[in-house]
């Protein structure tokens, strides 16, 4: 992911629920934040570093990490907004984005087909103890 005044690319970023989000961001002019309060992340993104500096606002007195990724669980569903926090410009105020966190459909998904080959399997098993073809 990108920071530029006065948009982040991609704005949308879509995931799904128990997935293991892996940001890494740069910025391409001037210092940024990264402000995903659903989560708990706050970081400083700063020109020409590969590093992020990150804080848990939750967690008072921890002191700032420096990291070259975000890593976070998706744990919850819903839409999330993120933006800057760190005051790059006037039109700093409109620099956000979005996290969809969408539920899991293919664990509900994989199971339902688990189950319906395992019913599949006793029908056929039943019908052979019985003697029908």
């Amino acid at each position: 992911m990108t920071a530029r005044q006065y948009a982040y690319d991609p704005p949308v970023l879509r995931v799904n629920l128990g997935d293991t989000v892996r940001l890494r961001i740069r910025s391409l002019d001037v210092t940024h934040g990264f402000f995903l309060e659903a989560f708990d992340i706050n970081a400083s993104i700063i020109p020409d570093s590969p590093y992020l500096e990150i804080s848990h606002p939750s967690r008072k007195g921890e002191p700032v990490e420096k990291v070259e990724e975000l890593v976070f669980v998706a744990d919850k569903t819903g839409k999330f907004r993120f933006r800057c926090s760190r005051v790059c410009g006037n039109m700093h105020p409109f620099m956000q984005g979005e996290l969809i966190v969408a539920p899991n459909r293919l664990a509900g998904a994989g199971i339902g087909a688990c189950f319906g080959l395992l019913a599949a399997a006793a029908f056929v098993a039943l019908r052979r103890d019985k003697g029908l073809p």
